[in-house]
């Protein structure tokens, strides 16, 4: 894999954890960081499965299904937060 994407997947072992406590601690900014790094991560592995032979596995399909769920229930994870 390119160097950019063995970073940014390296990455994810420290702001995911980050994420969680977010969510712990301060649940509105997890909500923003949790869909942030969502979207960023499906924009990844797609572009690397299009960029790179035999990049293709069944999480290009389960992620992006992940990712719809939770952006359509962060309005309500938002509205039931006051942190």
């Amino acid at each position: 894999m390119p160097t950019w994407v063995r970073v940014f997947w390296i990455s994810l072992t420290v702001v995911d954890p980050v994420v969680v406590v977010l969510l712990l601690v301060r649940r509105r900014a997890g909500i923003v960081a949790g869909c942030a790094v969502m979207v960023v991560d499906v924009a990844v592995n797609w572009s690397v499965a299009l960029s790179v032979p035999g990049a293709v596995g069944p999480g290009l399909i389960t992620q992006p299904l992940f990712l719809l769920l939770l952006v359509t229930t962060a309005p309500l994870l938002w509205r039931s937060s006051r942190t």
